[in-house]
C-alpha cells in the first residue's frame, strides 16, 4: 500500500478542518490523458483495465501526476473489484461503492472482511435533492463558474480545458 502523503480530503470528509478546499478527480476525468490511452491500448480492453488493480490504480493516479489534487476516486461499477479493493484496504478500512449500477459482486472469502473491514453503498441523489440543493446553494455561498460551448465548437472546449483555459464547469449545448 502506498504511505498516504495528503490527508486533506479524508479530513473533510469527517468534517474536521482543513487548509483549504480540497480538490478530487474521478478516474474517468482522466480519459483525455495520453497517458491513460496508453494504458489503456497496453490492457487490450476497458473491462481489463477495470478489472486489473494494477491497471486501474495506474489510470487513477495519472491525473495526480499532473495537477495538484488532492485525491483520486476510483470508479468503476465493476463488482469483480470489491473483493480486490478490500484487499487493498488496512484493516479497519472501508470500501464504498457509489455507481449508479455495478455489476454482481463475485463471492470471496470472509477474511478479507476480517479486521473491521466494510462494505458500504451510497445512495444516488434524487431529482428532489438536487431542487433542494440548487435552492440551498446561493444561502451556502455556492458559486459555480460556467463556460458555454456550441455543440460544434466541442473540440475547442476540449483544447480549453487541456490548456486550464476556464474554470469551473464547461457545458456543450446544441
Amino acid at each position: 500500500m502506498i504511505p498516504l502523503k495528503n490527508d486533506t480530503l479524508l479530513r473533510a470528509l469527517k468534517r474536521e478542518p482543513t487548509e483549504y478546499t480540497p480538490v478530487w478527480l474521478m478516474r474517468q476525468a482522466g480519459r483525455y490523458l495520453p497517458e491513460y490511452n496508453a494504458t489503456r491500448a497496453r490492457a487490450g480492453s476497458f473491462m481489463k483495465l477495470c478489472t486489473d488493480p494494477a491497471l486501474a490504480t495506474e489510470v487513477t493516479l495519472q491525473p495526480m501526476a499532473r495537477f495538484p489534487l488532492d485525491a483520486a476516486i476510483l470508479f468503476a461499477p465493476v463488482g469483480a473489484l470489491v473483493p480486490a479493493a478490500l484487499r487493498a484496504v488496512h484493516k479497519g478500512g472501508r470500501v464504498v461503492c457509489g455507481g449508479i449500477h455495478m455489476s454482481d459482486i463475485p463471492q470471496f472469502p470472509y477474511r478479507l472482511l476480517w479486521e473491521e473491514r466494510q462494505i458500504q453503498s451510497v445512495a444516488n441523489l434524487t431529482r428532489q435533492d438536487a431542487v433542494e440543493f440548487l435552492q440551498f446553494a446561493p444561502r451556502a455561498g455556492v458559486r459555480t463558474t460556467t463556460t458555454v460551448y456550441p455543440l460544434d465548437r466541442a473540440n475547442e472546449a476540449l483544447a480549453d480545458l487541456r490548456a486550464g483555459r476556464f474554470q469551473g464547469a464547461a457545458v456543450l449545448v446544441p
